[in-house]
């Protein structure tokens, strides 16, 4: 977490500076989707790790675009675990409400 906070503050020097392009843009918005993840406990170091490896500023992206595409599968799997199995089952919950 500690080198994801690094990289983070590097990207944000970047674009005080005005130094940041499309990429280095691109690359802050994941690493802070994924910082919210780390945070919210969604993935774990490991996960983390092809990330903050040393690699080029193009793969950093790429790498980050994979892991914040399965952040999101797994934020979507959580909601489809909390919603109705079938039609006959919202319906029932919305009746037992109703009664309440």
């Amino acid at each position: 977490m500690e080198k994801l906070n690094k990289m983070i503050d590097v990207l944000v020097k970047f674009t005080r500076e005005g130094r940041d392009n499309e990429l280095t843009r691109r690359l802050a918005h994941n690493l802070g989707k994924i910082a919210l993840a780390m945070n919210t406990r969604e993935i774990t170091e490991a996960d983390l790790a092809p990330v903050i490896a040393k690699q080029s500023l193009q793969s950093a992206v790429e790498t980050s675009a994979k892991l914040v595409a399965d952040i999101e599968k797994i934020a979507l799997q959580k909601n489809l675990a909390t919603k109705p199995v079938s039609l006959a089952d919202e319906v029932f919950a919305t009746q037992w409400q109703e009664d309440i």
